[in-house]
């Protein structure tokens, strides 16, 4: 009896040791599994939003790497909150077939550029205030100039039209050493690490700068950038009607371009044609770059501003 009680208690020795066994090996396996999964979204994550959020490249020998790291660590490009302003508005001229932003700048007391709460504007804007900031950090040995540029991804040639900072070290021997900052993507480093970047023109300062110009000027069939996110830039745009620009045959568009390509496609167009308001709608497209609660409000906010023109 009492082996029979020893071996019945000893298999059930075995068949716990092996439940055991088979419990820390699921929960190993589901452990890596959770790792993994949350691996494989933080990389496509960060794939997706590196570039739109500026966690890029910052080069820590830069001068003033610290300062400005701080300075240009909470901006984000966006000119979302600037538009949403009601004092912001579009008018049309016809004659010189250009169209206005109104009041889309703003600047304080002393002439320095504000941001939408603090932090969010597009890439003139951004260098604009970093440029104030900075200012003060660099003596007579550096030169600190605005440049257009095209950028790869965004901004692409021939039409670049993204705003960055140069800051260049004459006494450098033996070749001037020059940096880059662009607050718009939070880089900074040396001018050969900007690969992706094409310098097209400089500026000692930007036109709307210099006269404290709250406006900004376009011509039709072009865009203005409002926002980078989802592997997208999206973009304001007016256009003719059927190749007609007057107060019966014009557009106000919201598009989207897909990063590295140069096709856009039509997010949002409200149109007159020949007089007759027609609407283009592609929703699928908007709620996979934005959010219900952004394309309700971007929706409104164009609808508003078309009939206002």
């Amino acid at each position: 009896m009492e082996t029979s009680k020893m071996a019945k208690f000893t298999q059930k020795i075995s068949r716990l040791k092996e439940k055991l066994i088979f419990y820390k090996a699921f929960t190993l396996g589901l452990i890596f599994l959770i790792v993994g999964l949350f691996s494989f979204i933080g990389f496509n994550w960060l794939k997706e939003n590196t570039l739109e959020l500026g966690i890029t490249d910052m080069e820590k020998e830069a001068p003033y790497y610290k300062e400005i790291a701080e300075i240009i660590k909470p901006l984000r490009y966006s000119g979302l909150n600037d538009l949403f302003r009601p004092e912001v508005s579009i008018s049309l001229d016809f004659d010189e077939k250009t169209w206005t932003l109104h009041n889309i700048h703003r600047f304080d007391k002393d002439g320095k550029i504000i941001l939408a709460d603090g932090r969010f504007g597009l890439c003139g804007e951004l260098a604009a205030y970093v440029y104030d900031k900075i200012s003060p950090l660099f003596d007579n040995r550096y030169k600190v100039e605005f440049f257009l540029v095209a950028q790869a991804d965004y901004f692409p040639p021939p039409h670049g039209s993204h705003i960055v900072l140069k800051i260049t070290d004459p006494a450098s021997f033996p070749n001037r050493q020059s940096y880059i900052l662009d607050p718009s993507f939070r880089r900074y480093g040396k001018m050969e690490k900007f690969e992706d970047y094409i310098f097209i023109h400089n500026y000692r300062m930007l036109p709307f700068m210099a006269g404290n110009d709250p406006d900004g000027i376009f011509s039709i069939d072009s865009q203005t950038p409002l926002l980078i996110k989802k592997q997208h830039s999206l973009n304001l745009a007016v256009d003719s009607a059927e190749g007609k620009f007057d107060k019966n045959n014009f557009a106000l568009a919201l598009t989207a371009t897909k990063r590295g390509k140069y096709f856009s496609r039509f997010i949002l167009v409200f149109r007159k044609n020949n007089g007759l308001v027609q609407k283009f709608e592609d929703k699928k497209l908007a709620l996979s770059i934005l959010s219900e609660e952004e394309y309700r409000k971007l929706y409104a906010r164009l609808l508003h501003l078309f009939e206002k023109l």
